[in-house]
């Protein structure tokens, strides 16, 4: 029998002599930390989703000011990992959700009347607005720039009237290329 053949079968066999021992233990840790620990960590969430919101709304007023957008925070179910916060814009075509963590700032955007129809804000610009480059974006100031001149474009799009219309080129934003040809294939 060759070496990791047989440390395999010494892990297998400790850890089922182990698990009836540990099953318990880790009961009793998820306890402690749900009657000690989860509140706290709970409203260190909602902390750090209320001032992700409010850094949204100093760094994109023009959500709220000119497009009446609300902001609607996330309820907080479980904590978030570290540094992690979310939350949305209601607007009245369309919501945007914010998020960011561990280095990553994520925008997605679902129309109003289909909210669970999320897709990544860039991509979405990206098919509509054929000159917009689809890239990786880090701060607030480069989505105002990407954002600001097209909310008229997004909500024409995402609105009820033209969704339906819209709607069969979005799953494909994964690929490029076959929404371009299917978009021109004309020209």
């Amino acid at each position: 029998m060759t070496k990791s053949k047989l440390g395999n079968k010494v892990f297998s066999i400790c850890l089922a002599v182990m698990k009836p021992i540990l099953r318990p233990i880790f009961w009793i840790l998820d306890k402690i930390y749900a009657v000690f620990f989860r509140p706290g960590d709970l409203r260190k969430t909602l902390e750090g989703n209320e001032k992700f919101g409010q850094e949204v709304q100093s760094k994109l007023p023009f959500l709220f000011a000119e497009y009446g957008g609300v902001l609607s925070p996330y309820v907080v179910k479980k904590p978030s990992s570290f540094d992690g916060a979310a939350t949305r814009v209601v607007l009245p075509e369309f919501i945007l959700q914010f998020s960011r963590g561990r280095g990553d700032f994520q925008v997605r955007i679902s129309p109003k009347h289909a909210p669970d129809e999320l897709l990544d804000i860039f991509k979405l610009l990206s098919i509509v607005d054929r000159p917009f480059e689809d890239r990786l974006v880090y701060s607030f100031t480069d989505l105002k720039a990407a954002l600001e001149p097209r909310m008229r474009l997004l909500q024409h799009v995402l609105g009820p009237a033209h969704y339906s219309e819209w709607r069969p080129w979005l799953p494909f934003a994964s690929g490029q290329r076959e929404i371009e040809r299917r978009l021109y294939q004309d020209r």
